[in-house]
């Protein structure tokens, strides 16, 4: 009972445990209780609900986002929220849909090479090689793929090509790469997240 304080007042609440499990890389809410999570191995589960109702996931979810170090607001007029968890994953929640969805990403892998994909054989040598050299020459590298293709994950290990000397930025909507963290590997690193506008729209929208 005492962790489950905790959890309401300082963590995720419900959720908590979920993110907590090293096991998990992906949690899928489509109302409060319907909440599946997906493994590290692929595989599916049902767990129990997160909330009681979904106005109380709503509610929560407008909590945590209004108390985060870069605040965010979650209300009828702002029905989306996009934001970074303490801890690093990554979440998305709507509330326009037939029922308020959350999608919560956790990134088991932070620090990763390019020879680190070849151990694990998602890249072969060659296209480790080819994308080193890319790197090196100051090329523009366009990484795309559907969600959970590991973007992020390549992006990383592009990234540990770039000399620890090198001055870096970085520019993303919530912080997802955290090179600003990883000060052995990147030794200055200027990291920039975007901020939610006060509502004002230039002539062009």
């Amino acid at each position: 009972l005492g962790r489950a304080v905790f959890d309401a007042c300082f963590g995720l609440g419900r959720l908590q445990p979920l993110v907590d499990d090293e096991s998990i890389e992906n949690i899928l809410v489509s109302g409060h209780d319907n909440v599946t999570v997906e493994r590290a191995d692929g595989t599916l589960w049902r767990v129990d609900p997160v909330a009681d109702s979904d106005e109380e996931l709503s509610d929560f979810l407008a909590f945590l986002a209004a108390r985060a170090d870069n605040p965010r607001s979650f209300t009828p007029s702002a029905p989306s929220l996009h934001m970074t968890l303490p801890g690093g994953a990554r979440l998305a929640a709507a509330r326009d849909t037939a029922r308020i969805s959350v999608v919560i990403r956790r990134h088991r892998v932070r620090e990763v090479t390019l020879q680190d994909m070849v151990a694990w054989e998602t890249l072969s040598p060659t296209m480790a090689s080819f994308l080193r050299a890319a790197v090196r020459a100051r090329l523009s590298i366009v990484v795309s793929g559907a969600e959970g293709a590991g973007k992020t994950t390549l992006l990383r290990a592009l990234c540990a090509e770039i000399g620890p000397s090198e001055v870096l930025g970085t520019f993303e909507s919530e912080y997802e790469l955290f090179l600003h963290e990883m000060r052995e590997q990147h030794h200055t690193v200027f990291a920039w997240e975007s901020r939610e506008g006060s509502g004002e729209r230039g002539p062009d929208g």
